[in-house]
């Protein structure tokens, strides 16, 4: 039998209470967590909501400072300070 694995990474980088996520398969650009877009690859569409609904409530923390996709063309190199 074989087994489906999930996986998503993001880094969270944490200084003091305030921090940063970056993501890199989480979803591919700010608009895809705040409105709840999935892509249209997946092998578990579920799991991908579910993952989004996380980024999203994690976004929306007033600790979090930005929460960045790897794939957002909106995204400008940029200095960040916690």
């Amino acid at each position: 039998m074989s087994q489906m694995w999930h996986t998503l990474f993001i880094n969270e980088i944490m200084f003091w209470m305030q921090r940063i996520i970056l993501l890199s398969d989480g979803g591919y650009a700010e608009k895809s967590w705040r409105e709840m877009i999935t892509s249209g690859i997946a092998s578990d569409k579920e799991a991908q909501k579910n993952s989004l609904a996380w980024i999203r409530e994690q976004s929306l923390d007033e600790n979090c400072i930005e929460s960045l996709a790897n794939h957002d063309p909106n995204i400008t190199p940029h200095i960040i300070q916690l």
